[in-house]
């Protein structure tokens, strides 16, 4: 308990003293070779946000594990393969069973003549404007970006988007808005000894435009939770502190940004672990480690909390489905490394009320949903086919309200 309460002072003393703390006003920084340090001291007024037609950015997913995208029909679903591979199934909508992403008869599913089967692959998936995205490691070091068909029939190489991460883990994410992707590592440059710039990074799928929205050469630093809505791209800046006595790198963010195309700034100065956006009735959904959710209208400028964190809860990362708020606390569980706090999902109704509390512990990982299903990762693997192979499990929202458990969707390997 000790080691806990060390974390949390810790936490707050970064809420209030660390990083940008100015409350001053100002437009917005055109967005040309923009360093986070010279525009974090102010707040940039949010009049100027404009959110255009909505595009199916699948900005509802858990930006932090990304091995879940939605297709035409069903979800797509990445996972560890074997050999160093990674295992593209798809779950239909109307079975929920779980079957590779190949159609070739007598297919054992095993090695690289197989459709779902990527090899050196990132155990990650994005779906945007009918095609797959994933992220291949070549032998060059580099990271590719590669498009899919959604059948998997046909892979093409699109263009490289950096180096292969220190420990070439699943550390690069993307957001894709307005035919563009932006591309960011979501451990900046805290695993390094030496300060290293990082960015967020924007190259159009036709490889027209290729720059840098963002730059920040601080150390410790990190780009997170990059979102799009409504034709925007937002995102997270934060800084880390290594805490000795819990063994710990603790996160303090300096506050949520925006960028439109041509300007960018801060327009929320607290320390945010994730947000979500209600772009219809423009409101931000936004959680402060320690404090809780914020309903932040931004037509009224009702800046208001509306769930307030208790011990298991917090730091929670935040989705949003267009009718229900999902609160999960898997991280806030890791950095904390106690039995007294448990694995859930909070289900909140947009006041802030609680309408369901579900039991995660044993998921891997927490993808949240779209408007018909929430999912996780069962911890664990099954033995399949001779393999060890996690397996997808599914809420349907129509029973969130009084759900008490989890089906898990088979998979079908013949």
């Amino acid at each position: 308990m000790k080691k806990i309460m060390s974390l949390i002072i810790t936490v707050f003393l970064a809420l209030n003293f660390a990083g940008c703390v100015s409350q001053e006003t100002k437009k917005e920084t055109v967005s040309e070779n923009v360093r986070v340090e010279d525009i974090c001291d102010t707040t940039v007024s949010i009049d100027d946000i404009k959110f255009s037609e909505l595009e199916d950015s699948q900005s509802y997913w858990n930006v932090f594990t990304h091995s879940v995208a939605r297709g035409e029909y069903g979800y797509y679903y990445a996972t560890f393969g074997g050999n160093g591979s990674t295992l593209l199934g798809y779950v239909d909508d109307e079975s929920y069973e779980c079957i590779p992403l190949c159609n070739k008869a007598q297919c054992a599913h095993n090695d690289e003549n197989c459709d779902a089967v990527f090899k050196g692959y990132m155990q990650s998936v994005w779906y945007y404007k009918d095609f797959l995205y994933l992220i291949k490691y070549n032998n060059e070091g580099k990271a590719v970006l590669v498009q899919v068909k959604p059948d998997g029939t046909e892979r093409k190489d699109l263009f490289e988007i950096g180096n292969i991460p220190v420990d070439s883990s699943n550390t690069y994410n993307l957001a894709f808005c307005n035919d563009c992707v932006y591309i960011y590592d979501r451990t900046g440059n805290c695993r390094l000894s030496e300060p290293v710039q990082i960015n967020i990074r924007k190259i159009s799928l036709d490889k027209k435009t290729d720059e840098n929205i963002i730059t920040s050469d601080e150390s410790n630093v990190i780009f997170d939770a990059v979102k799009s809505y409504g034709g925007n791209i937002f995102f997270i800046y934060s800084n880390t502190e290594y805490n000795r006595e819990t063994g710990q790198n603790v996160t303090t963010s300096d506050g949520l940004y925006y960028y439109s195309g041509d300007k960018i700034g801060k327009i929320i100065d607290k320390n945010i672990s994730d947000y979500s956006i209600d772009v219809d009735n423009k409101i931000i959904y936004y959680y402060v480690i320690n404090e809780g959710l914020y309903k932040y209208e931004l037509q009224s400028k009702n800046d208001v909390l509306i769930y307030k964190s208790e011990k298991n809860s917090s730091l929670c990362q935040v989705s949003f489905d267009g009718e229900y708020l999902y609160l999960d606390n898997r991280r806030w569980c890791s950095f904390a490394m106690t039995s007294e706090f448990v694995p859930e999902l909070w289900v909140l109704d947009t006041e802030g009320n609680v309408i369901n509390v579900l039991d995660t512990g044993e998921a891997n990982n927490t993808f949240f949903g779209d408007k018909d299903n929430i999912l996780f990762e069962v911890y664990g693997r099954s033995e399949i086919s001779g393999r060890s192979i996690h397996k997808i499990a599914y809420i349907k929202k129509t029973e969130i309200e009084n759900a008490e458990s989890w089906s898990e969707a088979e998979w079908q390997m013949q």
